[in-house]
């Protein structure tokens, strides 16, 4: 004789042991007799795959696309434009600030005057050299025409305004 007590399965009839909650052979629960459940027909094909009814459905299955309409105009820059089609004024505001920082001529390379803005550019830098020369040698008094030098790109830009408001 064993030395636990076995409960027989309602549904299978094999022995478990007492205080288990489930059949160990087919995983039925024990205690409650267990009715087969008879498995759930697969639908009929006529609800599986349903053809579309026109009468019933008048939009079509796809919709096409419509975008919303602008809510602003397309901003034409006013004033008048550089040989590229830039505004002369974002020209001009580029040639100041990139001539504060030694890169003078950058505004006409923007505004389309390549050779123009290549020539300023090389120029700047020739002239800040021999500024530089001219500071070490002069043991520092040549510095002095260093002064003059957040001018030349204000003239720079403004002479790129004028060039182009009168074309």
């Amino acid at each position: 004789m064993s030395d636990f007590e076995t409960i027989p399965c309602p549904s299978c009839g094999a022995g478990n042991q007492a205080g288990m909650g489930f059949c160990g052979s087919c995983g039925a629960p024990l205690g409650v007799p267990s009715t087969p459940v008879p498995p759930t027909p697969p639908p009929p094909p006529s609800q599986v795959f349903s053809t579309p009814n026109p009468e019933a459905n008048p939009e079509p299955a796809f919709s096409t696309y419509t975008p919303p309409a602008p809510t602003r105009a397309a901003t034409i820059p006013s004033g008048p434009l550089t040989d590229s089609g830039q505004s002369v004024s974002t020209a001009m505001i580029i040639e100041i600030v990139a001539g504060f920082f030694g890169f003078l001529g950058i505004g006409w390379i923007y505004a389309g005057r390549t050779g123009q803005g290549i020539g300023l550019l090389l120029g700047w830098w020739a002239l800040i050299a021999i500024g530089v020369i001219f500071a070490i040698v002069t043991f520092g008094f040549g510095g002095l025409c260093f002064c003059l030098a957040p001018v030349v790109p204000v003239l720079s830009g403004l002479w790129l305004k004028s060039t182009f408001s009168k074309s």
